[in-house]
């Protein structure tokens, strides 16, 4: 139930109810909604109809547990009408508050599978590019597409553009905006499938469900037909200006962003450069006031043309460095504007806007 407290409108109370199996059943409502089944190790929960009970109480008092040495099981009772609560010789007791509304059971119906860890990691790398300073209600979700017998994910600010293709056996009838709370929650060990229905996205764990509901505005407003063809001309019509390894551009961002830890991000800008004729390697240079870094990175292939364009470095850095994997290629190529479209592997596209001087 840890994973569940997130969110705007989180209710006050978890509704704890008795089920099938001997199992008691642990919901909670908020922006992200959902519940988690108990299997008690001996006796039966103490209640037979259920009960709500403060979440902020019981969930700090149980969780608790993990800064103790006791090694006791928890155990609870009725008494007095009251829950008590003791591990070892820690003791609650919690009141049981009246009925509450606003506890949904788990959306069904919808498209089934397993959790795919290529779907997971393309979908967190995807969530850095939706909240930039000036990105919209309808910007902010990872668009999943059905495309080419697999998933394209689509995720911008605006000005950052990003874009994946997975093989995946989810199947989606239309395009469906991933919920951005959902993606944190992705990480769980114990996280089994996911299921997508017409208004919802569910995860499924091995004792749980969680899920919240698609961003409507983003399903209407999203600029995914705009985004997939800009990124199929640049595709189809970029000639590379240079390639390198994406674990040499991802190093050099790194000390970059050390060097300026301690300086605003509108600071953080970096310049690329490289001549036609001297072409074994990439300078990357960032100047502020009072210092100035250097970093070279060295090319896989030799540059076509002359370069020298800015990148935002906030905006991009934590993207570059998420692509990064041993042996992948990066093959950047610039317009006439400066903007860059960005391949990384077979399977991630960048655009990269250029910052005006």
């Amino acid at each position: 139930l840890e994973g569940i407290d997130v969110g705007r409108n989180c209710k006050v109370y978890v509704k704890a109810e008795y089920i099938q199996g001997g199992r008691v059943r642990f919901y909670l409502s908020a922006e992200v909604a959902g519940y988690v089944d108990v299997s008690p190790m001996s006796g039966a929960w103490p209640f037979d109809k259920v009960v709500y009970l403060d979440r902020r109480l019981l969930f700090s008092f149980c969780l608790a547990a993990r800064t103790t040495k006791a090694k006791s099981d928890f155990k609870f009772k009725v008494q007095n009408g009251e829950l008590l609560v003791t591990h070892g010789s820690r003791k609650a007791k919690l009141a049981c508050s009246v009925e509450t509304a606003g506890y949904a059971d788990a959306p069904s119906g919808g498209s089934k599978v397993d959790a795919e860890p290529l779907l997971i990691a393309m979908l967190q790398r995807a969530k850095q590019c939706t909240q930039g300073e000036w990105a919209k209600a309808e910007l902010e979700t990872v668009m999943l597409n059905p495309e080419d017998g697999g998933i394209a994910l689509y995720a911008t600010t605006g000005m950052l553009h990003f874009r994946a293709h997975v093989p995946s056996k989810l199947k989606l009838k239309r395009p469906t905006p991933f919920p951005l709370m959902l993606i944190d929650l992705l990480k769980a060990k114990s996280l089994t499938g996911l299921e997508v229905t017409d208004k919802e996205v569910v995860l499924v764990y091995r004792h749980g469900k969680l899920w919240q509901s698609m961003n409507a505005v983003a399903r209407k407003q999203f600029p995914l037909v705009n985004f997939s063809k800009m990124v199929a001309k640049l595709r189809e019509n970029s000639k590379p200006s240079f390639t390198l390894y994406s674990t040499a551009l991802s190093a050099a961002v790194q000390r970059l962003v050390s060097y300026l830890a301690s300086v605003r991000k509108l600071d953080w800008i970096v310049t690329l450069s490289g001549k036609k004729e001297d072409s074994s390697r990439l300078g990357m240079v960032v100047k502020i006031s009072g210092a100035l870094f250097r970093e070279q990175v060295k090319l896989k292939s030799p540059l076509t043309n002359d370069v020298d364009v800015d990148w935002p470095l906030d905006k991009v850095a934590g993207l570059l460095v998420d692509v990064a994997e041993k042996g992948r290629v990066m093959v950047v190529s610039l317009d006439q504007q400066g903007r860059a479209y960005v391949k990384v592997g077979s399977d991630i596209e960048l655009v990269v806007p250029r910052r005006l001087r």
